[in-house]
């Protein structure tokens, strides 16, 4: 918060804008209602489906064949839990996800106003001097520090690999049901393939523009400071855990894997 009071200082004022432009320009916004509203439809559409089909691998009825008088409240008692359990991960991942994702927007924009070269800007031209530029950097990396201690350790990983393999799940789930049914995991899963291929896409952009920017710093032939200051900077990361931070190339192997897996499941079938 203290970060944001001291930035707001270098905005310069703008027009008023209408309801509807404020919406669209707010791209942290929208991406929040997608996830909200992405959330809610495949919680909702696999709701039907375990009612109906107890027999799909990880349920339990399909593990355990009981008597009539036994399957009916043990489906009931089953789906209660299982509802239950999409239903939180769903919400911690609202409670992580949301505030990652303005944060993630706002390093973007910080970004475009730090890159030297551009004919418009939304900050005044104090910000773009050497030393609040690395003032200003030097805060950035601190404050993405401090973040990917909260999202680098379980959130990313959990949330990369629990997509990943509820995709997969429901792949099998259309080579598997007929109807609606099949339908309405085919749609699922080409949702999440698209909305994981889209969040860490613009996680992978906060790397690149970072190098942008240091790039479009070091051809200025600033002091001897500020070049010193360059050669010792790093690009701001999104890391998951300690081993690897997101760029394009996750993307492209998370697309591989779940390519992978769906031509094993088709082999299989």
């Amino acid at each position: 918060m203290k970060f944001g009071r001291e930035f707001q200082k270098y905005l310069l004022k703008q027009g008023k804008m209408s309801g509807v432009i404020a919406m669209a320009s707010d791209k942290a916004g929208l991406l929040h209602l997608i996830l909200f509203v992405l959330g809610l439809v495949v919680q909702f559409m696999f709701l039907p489906i375990i009612v109906f089909y107890s027999e799909l691998p990880l349920l339990l009825t399909s593990i355990v064949d009981l008597p009539l008088h036994w399957h009916i409240p043990f489906t009931i008692f089953q789906d209660v839990m299982i509802m239950q359990y999409i239903f939180t991960w769903f919400g911690i991942m609202y409670l992580h996800g949301l505030p990652a994702v303005e944060y993630v927007y706002a390093v973007l924009e910080i970004m475009d106003e730090l890159e030297l070269g551009k004919k418009t800007y939304k900050t005044s031209g104090n910000l773009r001097t050497p030393s609040n530029f690395m003032k200003l950097y030097r805060e950035l990396q601190i404050l993405n520090a401090n973040a990917m201690n909260i999202y680098a350790p379980v959130v990313l990983p959990a949330t990369q690999w629990l997509f990943s393999m509820w995709i997969l799940y429901c792949i099998y789930g259309f080579l598997k049901l007929s109807g609606p049914f099949a339908f309405i995991t085919f749609v699922s899963a080409m949702a999440l393939v698209i909305f994981l291929l889209v969040l860490f896409t613009i996680l992978a952009e906060v790397e690149v523009r970072t190098r942008t920017v240091l790039a479009s710093w070091a051809g200025q032939g600033q002091s001897k400071i500020l070049e010193t200051y360059l050669r010792s900077c790093k690009s701001i990361r999104i890391s998951i855990r300690t081993f690897y931070y997101v760029d394009h190339g996750m993307v492209l192997t998370m697309l591989k894997f779940i390519t992978e897996f769906t031509v094993n499941l088709i082999v299989v079938e």
